[in-house]
């Protein structure tokens, strides 16, 4: 990754102790995390590889701001803001190959690491976006169509589908999903869960949700295109993606928190919106936390939301990271939490050393 070292300044920026530590250590607390995070750093100084852009993936243009170079996890990360167009990037980025291996099972366990009941755990978190993503849906649904086949693509362990299921009885619900023993759990709780998506035209689909997904994918526009010709005109279309102006409200309003290393899009709901309505939707609905609900349409549509600049984009960031500054040090905030988990990385490795295997 030596090329993104060579950048500006970032706009957001943090103290160095960051580029090895996690922005908030309460949130990865046994030793899982830390064996996945090894895993994933030896993996970065061998198979895997990094993608570098000299341009926008949006417009094209090489006009790009530095904004911020370190995540949630203390992982490397680069992201840009392009001054055409105003999307938000990761760049570098992992190469497509690293992050279909990276999911099968290191990204859950960065996440959450060795959770005896992680499945369990993330089935209900999944199931409890259930009722109010399947309310946007319906109510978005004013054309009196059926929503009789429903598929969530990167659907985990099911809970969300498992929700719908239960809930609306005589639904036909699929899911897809690339993590191994997230499906495998999903399916031991009756759910069709499959780890490929459908080919074009063998199924047209009434409902299609995307709940954290689009974020982490290279070429939104590839899967957009294989998702539109599973649907038919007056079709829904829901996507939940983190959303960058809705940051400041959550994770202490630190945007180094909101980061992912493994989220290669930062969207608003303008920039989503545009992304999406070239494939025939339009925007029926949607929140700037983000949670969106799109309708195939004839034709192409045109965008509904109101345009954001590059410069308000930047004003956006400058703005929220003097406040953020403003309420003193990150560090001393959380220093309990950080004590806590220098604690655990010392008996890691401790164990590490003495060959003990402990995880």
């Amino acid at each position: 990754m030596s090329r993104a070292t060579a950048k500006a300044r970032p706009l957001i920026r943090r103290s160095w102790i960051y580029d090895h530590l996690p922005q908030v250590p309460g949130w990865f607390s046994n030793h899982g995390h830390l064996a996945a995070r090894s895993r994933f750093q030896a993996n970065l100084n061998g198979p895997y590889q990094w993608e570098f852009l000299d341009a926008c993936p949006y417009c094209d243009s090489s006009d790009l701001v530095h904004v911020a170079n370190q995540e949630r996890h203390g992982l490397p990360i680069s992201v840009d803001l392009c001054m055409h167009c105003a999307l938000v990037f990761t760049n570098p980025r992992l190469a497509q190959d690293a992050l279909n291996d990276l999911y099968k099972r290191d990204y859950r366990d960065i996440e959450r690491g060795d959770m005896p009941d992680l499945h369990q755990f993330m089935y209900g978190l999944q199931a409890s976006k259930g009722e109010m993503i399947w309310s946007m849906i319906t109510a978005a649904n004013d054309t009196g169509r059926t929503l009789y086949r429903v598929t969530d693509i990167g659907c985990g362990e099911g809970g969300l589908l498992g929700w719908i299921v239960e809930n609306n009885p005589g639904v036909s619900a699929v899911g897809f999903e690339l993590n191994i023993d997230a499906g495998k759990y999903g399916r031991g709780k009756g759910l069709d869960i499959r780890s490929e998506f459908v080919p074009a035209g063998e199924k047209k689909f009434d409902v299609i949700m995307l709940e954290q997904v689009v974020e982490h994918t290279h070429q939104p526009a590839s899967l957009l295109g294989e998702i539109a010709a599973t649907q038919d005109e007056g079709a829904l279309l829901y996507i939940g993606v983190p959303g960058l102006f809705a940051y400041p409200g959550h994770y202490e309003g630190n945007f180094c928190t909101y980061l992912d290393y493994a989220h290669l899009y930062h969207f608003c709901l303008h920039s989503l919106e545009r992304v999406v309505v070239p494939f025939g939707y339009c925007l029926v609905s949607g929140t700037e936390a983000i949670h969106a609900v799109f309708r195939r349409t004839a034709g192409t549509p045109e965008v509904r939301t109101s345009a954001v600049s590059a410069e308000e984009m930047r004003t956006f960031f400058e703005r929220e990271e003097k406040l953020f500054r403003s309420r003193g040090s990150h560090l001393l905030r959380n220093l309990r939490s950080y004590a806590r988990y220098l604690k655990m990385l010392l008996r890691y490795r401790l164990g590490q050393g003495s060959g003990s295997g402990v995880r």
